[in-house]
């Protein structure tokens, strides 16, 4: 959000005090109306659990970095390609996510640390991996 927000004013950074009001307003957003934080994330309380993943070729460059993926959608989406590809590897899953989500070719390398962290926690199994 503060990303987002430094974008919208079109500044560098943000202030003390800007940083300090937004967070203040997303602490009353979840407060006032159910607006929660997850893996850096905000959400409503009737969020999508299960995110359609979007490609973002026609987005601002600063939001087509894997950075500024919520982690969900980037699981839907490697769920998704690994159904349609049931034997892809980590390397394949994480090139076809770069062209899924309509992100530049040097994604690929943090979308592959990020297929990476869900085989290592169970989030997503490779066919010929071990239990």
């Amino acid at each position: 959000v503060l990303e987002r927000a430094r974008l919208l004013w079109g500044t560098e950074s943000l202030s003390a005090a800007e940083r300090t009001a937004l967070q203040q307003a997303l602490r009353l957003a979840g407060q006032l109306h159910g607006v929660q934080e997850a893996g850096g994330f905000w959400f409503t309380e009737a969020g999508n659990p299960a995110p359609t993943p979007r490609d973002r070729r026609a987005s601002l460059a600063m939001l087509r970095r894997p950075a500024m993926l919520p982690p969900a959608e980037v699981e839907a989406a490697a769920l998704a390609l690994q159904a349609a590809a049931p034997t892809a590897s980590e390397a394949e899953l994480a090139l076809g996510l770069t062209r899924m989500l309509g992100l530049e070719a040097t994604a690929s390398i943090a979308l592959q640390a990020r297929v990476a962290a869900m085989v290592g926690s169970g989030r997503l199994k490779l066919l010929g991996m071990a239990p």
